[in-house]
């Protein structure tokens, strides 16, 4: 090999990082490898190879000589720093390091010229050999033997005094060079499998990691899921039009682009966690709350027993104390249950149970309750200046609070009724002329119809949930169809005058006496039984003396309770009970029957002189008897409620208001009855308490 041409590619050929351990060799150490080479020498001129062996001591000359005229240790040693070398025969490790060089005892090297140094440069290769524990002269005695001098056959004629062997042994001093082992680090980049860390950060087809721009950028499907455009294109084509991961059907229609910077998938297990407990936690809650207001409801009921017992014994002893005799003991039980009743069986008697404030300003209207919700809904005008109209007031029945407000019309609302399948559809009808249906759970309006004139009542048909019918102030009546959202399916005229005040729908009843079912329509001077079938209407006039104020239909008796305002004829207000028969006016046998509807009057009650507000009054069923009913008037010249049995004609009680009442309504919640009481602002509701 050329020295003078491997000199300037010396630090080329170096590793970047790899660990070159260069130090300057001491003179007595040259010498031990002399001494060792002539050994050599001997050994060979024994075996007959003395032609072939150079002269040990020569070659070792030469090598002494160039190693002090070449200045390559030199740069080495002053680029990379000096190791010193303990002499103390300390074992050497087996991995490369750096000796420490005692620089005072080592003699000082010629400074060289470059180009000298290029003349005279050496090529060092590491041996093979492992270096071994021990002293430094036992391991350089070891290499030695190893050793191989390579000189060509001309080397004496042309090398001369600076030649160089090809091969130098390798130092005992210089440990064997290792080459830098490269650790591969992971680049974020590099997407893992789709179970690592970064799912949320590659495509699922190709699991590399997806861009915000380019072919591979976000694109998602209908269901969902996420992966890079291009690749779920090509999976479209291929797949049959279904997605990777949930198998839904897709097409490349369904691709959306995505438009985000990185996608980071936020860990909410925790938090649903701690809502679903919360969800939990809250029905329990309202189950003991709901328990809490049945007891409280009873304590207060026994509470006013006890206060009734103890006025009652009050009276006794009273009574026992002024000598009076069992006479006045009679009298004073009687007084007792005064206004409760004026029959030997009602038991029952009602008592103020609490007050709800609905509107502050006034406006309330009417009323409806729904006894599978549990729920009172109060019609009320806005309570909020910016947003006129009237609307919905909710009220609890379970724990006797008013709730949400839900608007609903612009102008007053005349008329609510309950839908008798779907409890929770509520029909209303205001001067507005809107028809609205609304769903009170969700506080949506669900239906709404425009009719060409104010409307002032409504009822649905109980025989058909679908079909509703609402009255006009012109007197006439519209029936609707939820199926049919087009408009109304016809216009009933009625006779008579005046706007269609009420409407109650009376239902079949195959085993009652009136077997009809039609709806009852009262205008302010007239009354009507309209029968509405599918072949047509049939209107029957109602021979009754107006001006009507409002109609009640009771159920279990197939009782109407119809109000009559005050007139020159009659200076009292009527409650009239009738009761609907049919009569056949057709005599012959073989013809067709001609029927004709009347109201036979049961019994009258009679009012007071004034009536100046449409206050609507309530047929409702009789707490202590199921055989007969209750009818509730209004008396606005007492400003009370009169409570008559409709089956005796008795007053069974007179709640004294100190104001208008403008609509009555009876609920039941718990096996409780109640009887609700409207006012202009508030609710009174009153509850039925057993008497002794």
């Amino acid at each position: 090999m050329n020295l003078q041409h491997a000199e300037p590619n010396f630090a080329q050929q170096e590793p970047s990082g790899a660990i070159q351990i260069r130090e300057e060799i001491a003179l007595p150490e040259v010498a031990s490898e002399i001494s060792g080479r002539e050994q050599t020498h001997r050994e060979n001129e024994i075996s007959g190879n003395a032609d072939s062996v150079i002269d040990t001591r020569a070659a070792g000359n030469e090598l002494v000589g160039n190693i002090e005229d070449s200045n390559t240790f030199g740069d080495i040693a002053s680029n990379t720093g000096r190791a010193e070398v303990q002499s103390d025969n300390q074992a050497l490790n087996t991995e490369p390091h750096v000796l420490p060089i005692d620089h005072q005892a080592m003699p000082a090297w010629p400074n060289v010229e470059p180009a000298e140094a290029q003349a005279g440069a050496v090529e060092l290769q590491t041996g093979a050999v492992e270096p071994q524990a021990g002293p430094v002269e036992q391991q350089a005695e070891d290499i030695e033997q190893q050793a191989v001098i390579d000189i060509p056959d001309d080397a004496s004629s042309e090398s001369g005094s600076n030649s160089v062997p090809n091969s130098i042994p390798a130092s005992p001093l210089r440990p064997q060079e290792s080459t830098p082992v490269k650790t591969k680090s992971t680049s974020a980049s590099v997407p893992g499998s789709p179970e690592s860390d970064d799912e949320g950060q590659i495509c699922p087809i190709c699991f590399e990691p997806w861009s915000n721009s380019g072919d591979h950028r976000l694109a998602s499907l209908k269901c969902g899921h996420i992966f890079g455009s291009m690749c779920i294109e090509r999976w479209l084509k291929g797949a049959g039009g279904k997605c990777p991961q949930c198998n839904a059907k897709a097409t490349k229609k369904d691709i959306r682009i995505l438009y985000a910077k990185a996608l980071k998938m936020i860990d909410t297990s925790e938090r649903d966690r701690v809502a679903k407990e919360l969800k939990v936690e809250k029905e329990k809650k309202g189950k003991l709350e709901l328990e809490h207001a049945k007891v409280k409801m009873k304590c207060e009921q026994r509470g006013m027993q006890i206060s009734q017992l103890q006025e009652e014994l009050r009276k006794l002893r009273s009574a026992c104390a002024s000598g009076g005799g069992n006479l006045f003991l009679s009298q004073a039980l009687n007084s007792s249950t005064m206004g409760s009743s004026t029959s030997g069986d009602i038991k029952k008697k009602l008592i103020l149970h609490t007050t709800i404030e609905i509107s502050k300003d006034g406006g309330c209207r009417v009323m409806a309750f729904n006894e599978w919700l549990a729920m009172l809904i109060v019609s009320v005008p806005s309570q909020v200046a910016m947003f006129p109209g009237c609307g919905l007031k909710k009220v609890n029945i379970l724990d006797m609070k008013s709730e949400r407000y839900v608007p609903c019309h612009q102008k007053q609302i005349r008329d609510l009724d309950f839908n008798p399948a779907k409890n929770d559809l509520l029909l209303s009808v205001a001067m507005d002329k809107q028809v609205k249906i609304t769903n009170i759970c969700s506080n949506t309006s669900v239906q709404s119809f425009t009719t060409g004139y104010p409307l002032w009542s409504c009822c649905w048909n109980t025989d058909n949930a679908n079909q509703f019918f609402v009255g006009t102030s012109a007197g006439s009546v519209i029936q609707f169809d939820t199926r049919n959202t087009s408009g109304p399916v016809q216009t009933i005229q009625v006779a008579g005058q005046g706007p269609v005040v009420s409407l109650c729908y009376i239902p079949q009843s195959q085993g009652s006496k009136f077997k009809l079912g039609g709806l009852l329509v009262g205008r302010l001077q007239s009354c009507s039984f309209v029968e509405v079938k599918e072949d047509g209407i049939k209107d029957y006039p109602l021979l009754l003396e107006g001006p009507f104020a409002s109609f009640s239909f009771e159920r279990t008796t197939r009782h109407i309770l119809v109000t009559c305002r005050p007139s020159q004829k009659s200076p009292h207000a009527r409650h009239l009970i009738c009761e609907l028969t049919t009569v056949n006016l057709s005599t012959d046998v073989g013809s067709a029957p001609n029927i004709v509807v009347s109201a036979n009057i049961v019994n009258t009650f009679r009012g007071g002189t004034t009536q100046k507000v449409l206050s609507r009054t309530c047929l409702i069923p009789s707490p202590m008897n199921s055989d007969t009913a209750l009818a509730c008037c209004n008396d606005e010249s007492t400003q009370s409620v009169f409570i008559w049995d409709i089956a005796t004609g008795g007053c069974v009680q007179q709640i004294r208001i100190n104001d208008n009442v403008v609509d009555v309504a009876h609920i039941r919640s718990n096996q409780d009855s109640y009887l609700t009481l409207l006012t202009d602002k508030v609710l009174k509701v009153y509850k039925w308490i057993e008497i002794l």
